[in-house]
């Protein structure tokens, strides 16, 4: 029977989504002023290359979720520190023990900018709010943040110093479908200049704005869908409430009472602005509608009130303040644009290392060759 075979970088990859989660369940269950949960990711993007690095940090994000749903929302900041790992790395600053130190602030600084605007924009109604919010909390969290980049990096770094030359070599060769190229066919291939209509600009043009155009769309369709089912909502409790003001009409053994018992209708729900009856002449009553008084939007219901012929002899008129449902559009459109930068950054590298490894990189390789034999015969 023929053994089946996962080849070591995957191995590699799932221990360091591993270790990311492990990290993470470390600290919440100690209660630690630390995150832990780009040790991996940052192992991988030091020794491999930014791809791995996000799909480590990706995966880690997602799986995380399933236990606290808030995490999806940063997996954005996983995949760009792996971004930059990547970049400190291909620049020499994890070649020795200074370098890696020498690294960890503006890590830290990448980390605390976008986790922070993050959580803030997610938790908070108002941009001024929370652009205060992290404005006086800033040194202390750069701090945490220090002190939790600077044990990841660490601990990364002790790893890939740990880890055989030769599995480091297997796995910057993932994912490669051509076989290595010489010095002189990499000049060639990679380092001359393409011009504005070159396959690679192409190819990447069109993945990035078909990107674009899915992701947009369906914010804006999510985003409809989402303020009309708010809406519909509110007019559901305007209508309940309406209806019950409309018996107090019938029940109330004076005008007092009746004055009283709106009141606490008016009471019970924070978004009632105004709650009153009115005389109806004649026509057909109004549908829900929304109006702008130049300070807030404003729904209002109209609900009749009838006599004992079932004649109706005025309406019970509800207005219902729509505030809150702009301040959860707000929050919606917040982790909508969270979600949407790690899953297109996700999408566009995976699909970018795909067209480089597959179509990019043979094509010119053959081109490279053929122009070549043409020269020299």
């Amino acid at each position: 029977m023929r053994k089946s075979y996962m080849p070591t970088p995957i191995l590699i990859c799932i221990a360091a989504i591993a270790l990311n989660l492990c990290g993470m369940f470390v600290v919440k269950s100690f209660e630690l002023p630390l995150y832990l949960d780009t040790v991996g990711t940052i192992f991988v993007a030091m020794m491999s290359g930014y791809v791995p690095g996000i799909v480590v940090g990706f995966a880690t994000h997602i799986l995380a979720s399933f236990g606290d749903e808030a995490e999806m929302y940063y997996c954005s900041v996983n995949i760009f520190v792996a971004i930059y790992t990547t970049f400190l790395a291909r620049h020499g600053f994890f070649k020795n023990f200074l370098k890696t130190v020498l690294a960890i602030p503006a890590l830290a600084l990448l980390s605390i900018i976008l986790s922070e605007v993050i959580g803030k924009f997610l938790f908070c109604t108002g941009v001024v709010e929370a652009l205060n919010q992290i404005q006086i909390h800033f040194v202390t969290i750069f701090l945490q943040e220090l002190a939790d980049k600077g044990l990841s990096i660490l601990v990364a770094f002790a790893l890939m110093n740990f880890l055989p030359t030769q599995v480091k070599n297997i796995f910057r060769g993932l994912g490669r479908k051509q076989a290595p190229l010489t010095d002189e066919m990499k000049n060639a291939v990679y380092k001359r200049k393409c011009p504005s209509s070159s396959l690679r600009v192409k190819i990447l043009l069109i993945l990035t704005l078909t990107s674009l155009f899915i992701a947009v769309s369906i914010a804006s369709i999510s985003y409809r869908i989402f303020e009309e089912a708010a809406v519909a909502a509110q007019i559901k409790i305007g209508e309940g409430l309406a209806t019950i003001a409309a018996r107090e009409i019938d029940t109330a053994k004076d005008f007092k009472t009746f004055e009283q018992n709106l009141d606490n209708i008016k009471a019970a729900n924070s978004d009632v602005k105004s709650l009153r009856v009115e005389r109806f002449y004649e026509g057909e009553l109004p549908n829900p509608t929304i109006y702008d008084d130049g300070n807030e939007r404003r729904l209002v219901i109209c609900k009749p009130v009838y006599d004992e012929t079932d004649k109706i002899q005025g309406c019970v008129v509800i207005e219902l303040s729509l505030e809150m449902i702009e301040d959860y559009g707000r929050t919606f459109t917040a982790k909508v644009l969270a979600l949407f930068s790690g899953c297109f950054v996700f999408v566009f590298v995976i699909g970018l290392r795909f067209v480089e490894n597959n179509i990019v990189l043979p094509v010119n390789t053959m081109a490279y060759c053929a122009n070549n034999f043409a020269y020299d015969n």
